[in-house]
Parts: C-alpha cells; structure tokens; sequence
C-alpha cells in the first residue's frame, strides 16, 4: 500500500524520439510547490521529481527493495553536486519523462546542480537548491491540492463521511522533514523520529500535539502522528508543515463533531456530506447574486466601481470530485489555505458533468428582468457602472431578486427568491496598497447579518511563472480576521508596473455570504441559494 502512494498517482509523460536527454524542472514529491516560489527547495532525505526528456526507456519502472533499490535503476543515474559534493539519487521509479527519487541525506545543503544520464546521454547541469527540510504533505489527488491523505490510528483512510475529531490520533504522509542517518536503499527496520530536527504542525490554524514525525518504514517517506486540536471542526480544515524557514503545500482534512461520523460545514450538513462522498452520483444547484466594490488608485487617489454578478450552476458530482476536489479553495471557519499554480497552465478544478437547465434569467426589484448566459459550466451575467456593456441591475440591500430557470435536457423548471444582504463594509480597504508578507494582516468589517460566512482571499504571481492564492474564513459575527503570516510569507511578491496608475499583480477581496438557504427543483439533489457582497482593491504584496 505504501508504495503506491510513493508512485503518488504521478501522470507520466513520454518523450519523441529525437530528443536528447534534459532536465527541465525539479519539485518536491507531494507538494508540487513550483522553482522560484517562497517555499520552493528540495529537502536532504526527500523524495523529489526530476521532469525532463528522454529520461529513461519506454513505459514505467518502478524500483524494488529485493535486496535493494537500485541507482541504476534501467539503465538511469541522478548525480547531484552541492558545494564539491556529488551524491547519486536513488530512483523509485522512472520514466521517460519524470523521474521520482530520493535526494540523498549525505548531500549537503545549498546551490547545486542535478545532471540524469540515461543510454549513453547525459543532461546539461540543471540548479537545484536543497534544504535541510522543506515538506511536502500527500493529497488524495496526488497533485499537492485538496484533502490530505489523513489516517486514522489502524492506517484506515479517513473522508469527510467517516471524519475524525477533536483529539483523535491522526497520520499524515509525506516527505521532506530532514536527513536521515541509514542507508536509503533498504527498508527501514526501526522508525526513528526526527525529533532533533525543526518541525511545527497546524491544523485548522493552531499548533497541533505531535506524537512522532519521522520515517517510515520507507526511506525518505516520512510519517506524521498527531492529535487534532481542540475546537476545530470542518469540512475543509486547513493542515500545513513547518520545517524550520520553510512551509509546505496548504491542504485540508475533514473534522467532525463529535458523535456525527461526518463532517458538517457552511456549505452542507452531516447528512449532506454523506450523500455527496457515497460513491453515487449527486446533482447540485448552485445559485449567487451579488455586488463588487472595486477600490483602485490613480495620482489624485482612490477611486471606486461598481459590478453586479449573477450565476447559477448545475453540476453533477461523484464521490471523487467531492473528497478530492470539494475543498481546494474552500476552508472551514477559522481556516487558511493557499494554492500554487503555474501561469501557463492555471488549475481548474474537474467538474464530472456541467447540467442542462434551459434559460436562465432573473427578475429584479423593479420588476425587469436580466438574462443568463450559458457559458462553461453554468449560467452568468455581469454589469456595471462603467458605461461598457451590460449596466447594473443588482438592487439595494434587503431587495429580493428571483431565479426563473426555464428547464432543460436535465434540470426541470422552477423559480427561486433571494433577498440581497445588509450593508456591509471592510473598513480601510478603500486604501489599502500594500501588504507585508513579513507579518500577519488583520481585517475588520462592520454591517452584514451575524451569522454570514466572510471569506477573504488574494491573489499575487510574477508574470511570468507561478500565482499564489490564498483563502480564510471567518463569521461575520466575529468582526474580524487575521491572515496568518506563513499564509503571506507563501504568497509570491506582487509586480508594479511603472506609470501613473498603482496597477499590480496583487489583489485582495473580501466578501460577505449570507447563509445558504435550500431550495428543491427537479433534477437537482442539493439546491442552494444565496447573496453576497463583496470589496475589492489592488495591492502589493511585498
């Protein structure tokens, strides 16, 4: 079992005939964090993944402990040198494309350089900077996003129908938490701690008991036993690891009330969560109008529009989208997360199926009517006060707006009301241009109804390579959230673009849930319908 989740799911990519040997791109195992982001190094005793071409023969080889892993594992050699030090990976598995294998403890930490030679080619030298620790925890989709592989204490995988609570044992997995004195070709016959070593768990926010981190029987797959804080509870509990200067990827982990079995959240119930993770197909409604307030800055100061939104969804779920899928990007109260992207190729979470539910449209307050179009996976329109396209139509706090779906090949007809939220305002966001990664971010807000869901998120990239996301939720009762500093330390500092305008690459919004309510409609499972408001403004992340 545990050698299935070294391999971690890996999508393996071949390489054409003609191309010669090279490496193109190095990331930890499990966490995926992108070259060149804050958080980004490759951990002494780690497994890591060398991505490239013409790396090793056709297919997938994966090594064995009979006697031992190989270093020349068909035919395919790492060397990795570090301030006059070269040491040999030892691959667990290869192939064309990537290669996965465990970076040597004896290598020192630094800058360094990792040449693959495979069939008589040898790669030009690729940089590597290695660490003593920088970790990476395992995920049920094997792409360092989403739910944790969480355990119970008998090795049982736990999901958000069978979650844990508060002070239960629990093990996470992963690689990344230091060197290890043994030889990393052989099973480990006695777990040995790594309690010497810089290490600090959090789960939903607090510094969690950790019983032992260290190996597991495996080398260089490290394992996590530790017991879930009091008062934390949640679909989407955010889990993350500090090895001294260096954080890991953000992921989540059920947590249930005691005696519920599942998990329960702002977004569904216990008996809702169990439908969703049962292995059977489940049809939901998703329906949200809203209003942005968009702060930016000029030379004569702050300025502000206006744009009002409405969509609707109708998806079609199965157990695996839910478990793997549902909380990337979502986080349960008192939770961060923050998610690491390339540019190039922007993550969009997999929706099984988008459901057909004819014209869409909604009657405003007036007595007038906007129009949905039907674009992806559901149904949008957008207008503001701009003067371009499509003018405003969202009404004034406590107006009721309805959702008129005339039904389709898979979602029957139905209407549905909504009445927009009270006032509601973050104070100070209207100036806010800069954020120090350096130091945690507190923001306050005065109005919104007292048990509305707040959910701040940013966003920063480089132009050129990576984005950095992050989200937290708090209660509007609450009055207040603080944005954590290993949150922003993660993000990627915001680029300025000259000129008389404050334009950047960072952004933070703050927005203002009212309470899901339930509606039926045929074809549909769960409905769920709601309003917000929300702010917006443009700032450095710096």
């Amino acid at each position: 079992m545990f050698r299935f989740f070294v391999i971690s799911f890996l999508a393996l990519v071949g390489a054409p005939l003609w191309a010669i040997t090279s490496i193109t791109g190095l990331q930890n195992n499990y966490s995926f964090l992108l070259e060149g982001t804050p958080n980004h190094g490759i951990a002494r005793g780690s497994i890591f993944i060398v991505y490239g071409t013409e790396l090793a023969g056709p297919g997938l080889v994966l090594g064995t402990f009979e006697p031992t892993l190989d270093k020349n594992l068909g035919g395919v050699t790492i060397r990795v040198t570090v301030n006059g030090v070269t040491t040999e990976a030892i691959p667990y598995y290869i192939s064309p494309g990537q290669l996965g294998a465990i970076l040597p403890s004896a290598t020192p930490a630094g800058q360094g350089t990792v040449i693959a030679s495979y069939n008589g080619q040898t790669s030009a030298p690729y940089p590597i900077l290695v660490v003593e620790g920088a970790f990476g925890l395992m995920t049920m989709g094997g792409n360092g996003l989403g739910q944790a592989v969480v355990m119970d204490a008998n090795f049982n995988i736990l999901t958000p129908a069978n979650a844990p609570v508060e002070d239960q044992a629990i093990i996470l997995w992963g690689s990344g938490l230091g060197p290890f004195a043994g030889d990393e070709t052989q099973l480990i016959g006695s777990q040995r701690s790594l309690d010497e070593l810089p290490f600090e768990l959090y789960i939903g926010g607090k510094l969690a008991e950790t019983f032992y981190h260290g190996r597991s029987q495996f080398p260089a797959l490290d394992q996590i036993v530790a017991k879930i804080p009091a008062g934390v509870s949640g679909c989407f509990v955010s889990v993350y690891v500090k090895t001294g200067g260096y954080i890991s990827n953000f992921t989540t982990i059920p947590v249930a009330n005691p005696g519920a079995g599942a998990c329960a959240d702002y977004f569904a119930t216990a008996d809702e969560v169990r439908a969703l993770a049962s292995g059977e197909t489940v049809s939901a409604g998703w329906l949200q109008v809203g209003t942005f307030v968009q702060h930016t800055q000029d030379m004569t100061g702050p300025t502000t529009s206006i744009t009002d939104a409405a969509t609707a969804q109708f998806l079609r779920y199965t157990s695996f989208d839910y478990t793997n899928w549902g909380g990337i990007s979502q986080t349960s109260f008192g939770s961060c997360q923050l998610l690491t992207f390339p540019i190039s190729a922007p993550f969009i979470p997999p929706i099984l199926e988008g459901l057909d539910a004819g014209m869409v449209s909604l009657t405003l307050p007036g007595g007038g009517a906007q129009n949905l179009a039907r674009q992806g996976f559901g149904y949008s329109a957008t207008g503001s006060d701009s003067g371009a396209g499509i003018r405003r139509f969202v009404g004034q706090p406590g107006e009721t707006h309805t959702y008129n779906v005339s039904g389709g090949a898979q979602v029957g007809a139905f209407s549905e009301s909504v009445t927009l939220p009270p006032v509601f305002s973050v104070n100070g966001l209207a100036n806010l241009t800069t954020i120090p990664r350096s130091q945690s971010l507190e923001i306050t807000w005065t109005g919104g109804s007292p048990d509305s869901l707040v959910v701040v998120t940013g966003s920063s990239n480089d132009t050129t390579s990576a984005i950095t996301q992050f989200t937290c939720s708090a209660r509007a009762s609450e009055g207040r959230l603080v944005v954590p500093r290993d949150i922003l330390a993660s993000m990627i500092p915001s680029v300025v673009f000259p000129g008389p305008f404050f334009i950047t690459t960072g952004q933070i919004l703050v927005y203002n849930y009212e309470p899901y309510r339930r509606f039926s409609a045929p074809g549909i499972d769960i409905g769920s319908i709601q309003s917000y408001i929300a702010e917006t403004a443009i700032v450095e992340y710096q």
